[in-house]
């Protein structure tokens, strides 16, 4: 079924269909910009230049070197081109690495931010900004972090490898389940990431494998996830993922396909089976893991093989006071391994 509409609640606008990305221009304008800062992926560089070449007047330039972590010294480049060319806006162009670029450059600069996203990362969806100073990646929040508007094109991501946007959709799974786990969940955080999950769970296998429209289901599914994460918090599998991130710079999508499935089957009894009651399935951790095999995402956590113990500790370290360290342990070790998981 074609999915589009448009949502403005005066906080962010979400634009979502086949062909938002051409209503560029005229979004811009509805912010009083005309010379928006590019930041983008570099495996987005294409779409960047092709969005920037749409536009009334020429950009205040095109970064598309945006990396993952956010480094503090991608940020400060940023926001000195910004000054210099007179931006008026920011536009970010393809997954989280860019529109965390554009997230932490807007808290610096003020300036608004337009999203153009091209995977599931869901990072445009929350106020959660973050970066990343001698191996340490912190986070925190602002109101300037949230872009004020989405353009949620299926066709923007159409280039992406099938592996890139399915481990990203596992990234948007995790988002769901800090809605039920993180520390200030609630039935307000568990509506959006409940739904966002379900829906995720029906349709990522035809949107991995090139259905646009299912694609778009996908991307509005993130939206929703990603605001169940926003309200509720990092659970401890999303501090892990950010520990892993930080230190040992972990592919932040891949990470969070690997380690999800462990954390789901780490979760408290009550939280677990609320959880799949409302995805409708009987254990949420063979679940998500059957749709990793399935969509060909990573079941393995990227780290080299000399880092692994690292890994192990920097996991107990991240989700102290969540799991006991024996869990985090296992966990850990599974991941790392490719085994499946299996009930504390």
């Amino acid at each position: 079924m074609t999915l589009a509409f448009t949502a403005d609640d005066g906080i962010q606008r979400l634009v979502v269909g086949r062909g938002a990305r051409r209503r560029l221009a005229a979004e811009l304008a509805r912010l009083g910009a005309c010379r928006p800062l590019v930041l983008a992926s570099p495996s987005a560089a294409t779409l960047a230049w092709q969005l920037a070449a749409g536009l009334e007047a020429p950009p205040a330039g095109v970064l598309a070197e945006a990396r993952a972590h956010v480094p503090l010294a991608a940020v400060d480049d940023a926001a000195a081109r910004a000054a210099q060319d007179g931006a008026d806006a920011l536009l970010a162009v393809g997954g989280g690495a860019a529109t965390g670029l554009a997230k932490a450059t807007a808290v610096r600069t003020g300036l608004p931010i337009v999203a153009v996203p091209t995977t599931l990362a869901g990072s445009e969806a929350t106020p959660v900004w973050a970066v990343t100073r001698e191996g340490v990646k912190r986070t925190a929040r602002d109101a300037l972090a949230l872009p004020r508007v989405v353009l949620a094109d299926p066709e923007a991501g159409a280039g992406l490898p099938a592996d890139a946007l399915a481990a990203s959709g596992l990234n948007a799974l995790a988002h769901a389940l800090a809605a039920y786990d993180g520390p200030e969940a609630s039935p307000a955080s568990r509506l959006p990431g409940g739904h966002g999950a379900a829906l995720l769970l029906e349709v990522l296998p035809d949107a991995v494998a090139g259905d646009a429209d299912a694609r778009a289901h996908a991307l509005w599914a993130t939206q929703l996830t990603a605001r169940g994460f926003a309200l509720a918090g990092a659970a401890a599998h999303h501090r892990a993922c950010h520990a892993l991130g930080g230190a040992l710079g972990a592919p932040h999508a891949a990470t969070h396909a690997a380690l999800l499935p462990h954390a789901l089957a780490a979760l408290p009894e009550p939280t677990a089976r609320r959880l799949a009651t409302d995805l409708g399935v009987d254990d949420v951790g063979q679940a998500v893991a059957g749709l990793a095999v399935r969509l060909g995402a990573p079941t393995v956590l990227p780290v080299p093989a000399t880092e692994a113990e690292r890994a192990v500790e920097l996991v107990v370290e991240a989700t102290a006071g969540s799991w006991e360290p024996a869990v985090a342990r296992r966990a850990a070790r599974a991941a790392l391994a490719g085994h499946p998981p299996r009930r504390r």
